[in-house]
């Protein structure tokens, strides 16, 4: 113990390697082959006339064919076959193997040596181990019962006992190594990942500025040491002292094994998640513990040994030796099928239910694919913060001499004497990490370091492609590399999936982020040499495309990656069809990389604009427009602020009659200065954002006050009054509450609104629409389809709607006096509205001859300059009184 603490405890160090007691390992190895050679070669020509000999003298003696007739049955090779699998993984997984063969390790290349050296020691060290076992049976009294001590009780029978001392020596040295290397290891792993953790998450202590850190680190190094001793000491008081020792050694290789599914999955399996290794170490360990060592101590008579046999509470399907029925295997081998079966299980199932967060994603790039190039597995943060608050938490830790070693060490590995001060970059980062980690474990290193230093991820965390972050740095260093050589041109695209939205809405939000998972994967297959696509917030995919000079090539290169969405998705159950629009901006002229991306998005507003599917490519008027809308858009919150707005009504007139059958409220804008800002240059904006709410409240509000008022004052007048809904009014949640109390607060019969909604409205989410146009349907309040014929409909949603009026669009009108076709259409539109039970107004009737052939194709009511443009209220309440 004191060796261990003196040697393995005496002072930290960052790479946690001790070459003083690894050099005296590799001596007592050496010593420990030679005295195995020693007492072989002894044995078989000492004691016995050679090989040829001591094998006819066993097959001779019934008690030594045990050895020899080891596979003989199924179970014999199945023992043989799960003692090989422990011994592998001790090979691998040891806490003492691991030390000194990762941990100690200083050359990649002692592994390569070590590939056909470490073979050959344990070739020549068991060369003789068969042969001297063969000898112990046929010469030592009592035969097996002393298996574990022929090596020393061959050459004290025979009297050598210079012989029989070296190779105690050999025995004893090789026993202290393992508890030395053990020691240290298990010390090592329980104060850096178990014990410093807990302390760091204790706020109160402070440890991340506690001055004297590092000797509270060694006083929890040694304190592990002194435990580890202890309790494998107290284990081999208390239970194991009367087993052989090689039964205590495979029952600690099985132990090991617990870790070899999550260790081997996690080097070799992209989709291995933490949630699958810890349910995997934790199964594995429990299945071992029970079948191994339980039985163990129930033969030490710390349990009770019915738990074994017949198995707790009288279950024979769970005794530990024999579990769910698995007999006629050996205690070892059964433990150990159970424990790598049920942890390989659970590794592999809970792998694939759970879902790899984004750390999990940037490890399995790290371990997989470890061969890939430095700058790919390396740059996956980016660090912000200062040098000096990281250089003071490396002297808290590791002394300031050592500090300051490292930092030079670094420096000089970027060919520099000093480190430059101010910002961090993130290779720093991660080195500092690296070597704290080595004192106090990973994870207290990443809460030190996190302490300090603001990170953000370079990856997307559902996609796994570069994000935003990423493409900002590269989009800097492209234009960069264009200012230097006017040569090197480049363009970004900014895709975005057309109707997203509509997807997550009616289908759930995990259906959305499979979509856009698979979306990420084609735009990936497209992806050609030298270009980056990266995941944007949303919706939205950003591609740098090198050797980009003009629109013609920005266009081809859209449209390459547009054609990754020409076939249908497959999502669970459904078939998902889904287009991408893009926007983009070529690199010359631009001082800012941000610029560049704004520029990207202006043109991507456009294209969505444009229709689905579309490329738009960024021109100066684009920027122009960009930065009127948003003046308008704030000028229309100061208007709305300011009651800038008024409603004009344009009478609709029964066609038979000319009589006056209701108004239509428009809104016009009235600025400050008396100008009056015509409706198609600001209700486009107010229909993108959320402007068209509280406008469109204040619209029906103020129709309904205005038709009330005009009924106090003519109550014989039997009209309507007509208000537009909004696609964005129809989604409101609350849009009945609204519609209700703008009528109750007026006193305002139901009958006398009618609402309009625009065929695209309706359509864009027809179930939707139909249920709430129902539900206004039932409060008595008519409803009218505006626009008929600009939009695509289909009759059967029409036919199910409870729709009272249609609105055939000027556009269709203005021809049916010299347009036969026309003419036609607008015939055929009215007879199918009567059909389906509709009234018919004409919009847009201008002339005497159009009201004429309207009136002849029996449309009900006309709308237009024909009979008054938009009148403000006063000249419309002229028309009531006249």
């Amino acid at each position: 113990m004191l060796f261990v603490i003196l040697f393995g405890a005496r002072q930290l160090d960052s790479a946690e390697r001790h070459e003083g007691m690894v050099a005296a390992i590799a001596t007592e190895g050496i010593v420990k082959l030679i005295a195995a050679l020693a007492v072989g070669i002894f044995v078989v020509y000492g004691l016995f006339g050679g090989f040829s000999d001591l094998f006819q003298q066993a097959r001779a003696t019934p008690a030594a064919h045990v050895p020899m007739n080891y596979g003989d049955s199924a179970s014999g090779y199945f023992h043989w076959t799960m003692i090989s699998l422990a011994s592998m993984a001790a090979v691998m997984f040891l806490p003492r193997q691991f030390q000194v063969s990762v941990v100690e390790n200083t050359n990649e290349n002692h592994v390569r040596k070590a590939m056909w050296l470490f073979p050959l020691y344990l070739l020549l060290i068991n060369l003789f181990i068969l042969p001297i076992a063969l000898a112990g049976l046929l010469l030592v009294p009592g035969g097996a019962s002393h298996a574990d001590s022929f090596v020393l009780l061959m050459p004290l029978l025979a009297e050598r006992f210079g012989l029989a001392l070296f190779v105690f020596l050999g025995g004893l040295s090789a026993a202290t190594a393992m508890v030395i290397v053990e020691a240290v290891a298990i010390s090592t792993m329980l104060s850096n990942n178990v014990v410093i953790p807990l302390l760091m998450r204790v706020r109160s202590l402070r440890l991340t500025q506690r001055e004297d850190l590092g000797r509270l680190l060694l006083f929890i190094r040694r304190a592990a040491v002194i435990a580890c001793i202890g309790a494998g000491y107290a284990y081999f008081r208390s239970a194991g002292y009367g087993l052989p020792l090689v039964e205590l050694g495979l029952v600690s290789f099985a132990g090991i094994c617990v870790l070899a599914p999550a260790m081997i999955g996690g080097l070799f399996w992209r989709n291995g998640t933490r949630t699958g290794a810890l349910l995997s170490i934790a199964g594995g360990f429990t299945v071992w513990f029970y079948t191994l060592v339980i039985p163990l101590f129930a033969e030490a008579g710390w349990i009770p040994g019915t738990i074994v046999e017949p198995g707790p509470y009288g279950a024979t399907w769970l005794k530990p030796e024999a579990l769910f029925w698995v007999e006629g295997l050996t205690p070892f081998s059964h433990g150990m099928f159970w424990t790598i079966t049920i942890a390989t299980a659970l590794y592999i199932v809970a792998s694939l239910v759970a879902r790899q967060s984004l750390q999990e994603q940037l490890q399995a790039t790290a371990f997989v694919d470890t061969f890939r190039s430095e700058k790919e597995t390396e740059e996956l943060w980016h660090s912000h913060g200062r040098l000096a608050d990281l250089h003071a938490v490396l002297v808290r830790t590791l002394g300031h001499a050592r500090a300051e070693a490292a930092l030079t060490a670094y420096a000089s590995q970027r060919g520099e004497k000093h480190l430059q001060k101010g910002a961090l970059d993130t290779e720093l980062v991660r080195y500092v990490e690296r070597l704290l980690s080595g004192v106090v474990g990973a994870a207290s290193a990443r809460l030190m370091i996190s302490a300090v230093v603001k990170e953000e991820p370079l990856r997307d965390g559902l996609t796994g492609l570069p994000n935003k972050t990423q493409l900002l740095g590269e989009l800097r260093e492209a234009l960069e590399a264009s200012k230097r050589s006017h040569s090197h041109t480049f363009a970004l695209l900014v895709l975005n999936l057309d109707r997203f939205r509509l997807v997550t809405s009616s289908l759930g939000y995990n259906i959305g982020e499979q979509l856009l998972l698979d979306a990420a994967n084609r735009l990936k297959a497209q992806q050609m040499a030298g270009e980056l696509v990266t995941r944007l917030p949303g919706d939205q995919f950003g591609i740098l495309l090198p050797d980009t000079r003009n629109a013609a090539q920005v266009r081809d290169k859209a449209l390459r990656y547009q054609s990754a969405f020409a076939h249908a998705f497959r999502v669970e159950e459904h078939e998902i069809f889904i287009s991408a629009s893009i926007g983009a901006a070529l690199s010359s002229g631009y001082d800012h990389h941000e610029d560049l991306l704004r520029d990207a998005e202006t043109a991507l507003v456009r294209a969505k604009r444009a229709g689905i599917n579309q490329c738009e490519v960024f021109e100066t008027a684009m920027r122009t427009r960009a930065v009127q809308v948003l003046q308008l858009e704030a000028d229309l919150r100061r208007a709305l602020k300011r009651r800038e707005f008024e409603l004009h009504y344009q009478p609709i007139v029964c066609l038979a009659d000319n009589r006056l059958a209701g108004f239509e409220a428009l809104i016009r804008w009235r600025k400050s200065d008396g100008t009056l800002v015509p409706p198609a240059d600001f209700i486009p904006l107010c229909e993108e954002t959320d402007m068209i709410l509280p406008i469109g409240d204040w619209v029906l509000n103020e129709a309904c006050a205005q038709l009330s008022t005009w009924l106090g004052r003519y109550p014989r007048t039997n009209m309507q009054i007509s208000v537009n809904l909004s696609v964005r009014q129809l989604r409101q949640k609350d849009l009945l509450f609204r519609v209700r109390d703008a009528l109750d607060s007026r006193r305002l019969p139901p009958e006398r609104l009618k609402l309009e909604i625009t065929e695209s409205a309706v359509m864009d989410n027809a179930d939707l629409s139909s249920a709430i146009l129902n539900e206004l349907n039932a409060m008595q309040i008519s409803l009218s389809i505006d626009d008929f014929g600009t939009g695509y409909s289909s009759l059967n949603y029409l036919r199910r709607l409870p729709v009272n009026t249609l609105k055939i669009d000027q556009s269709f009108v203005r021809g049916i006096t010299n347009d036969r076709k026309q003419a036609g259409i607008v015939e055929s539109t009215i007879i199918l509205a009567h059909k389906l039970g509709m009234d018919v107004i004409a919009e847009g009737v201008e002339t005497h001859e159009q009201a004429r052939q309207l009136r002849s194709f029996n449309a009900e009511y006309g709308q237009g300059y024909l009979f008054a443009r938009p009148l403000q209220a006063g000249d419309a309440e002229q028309l009531l009184a006249g």
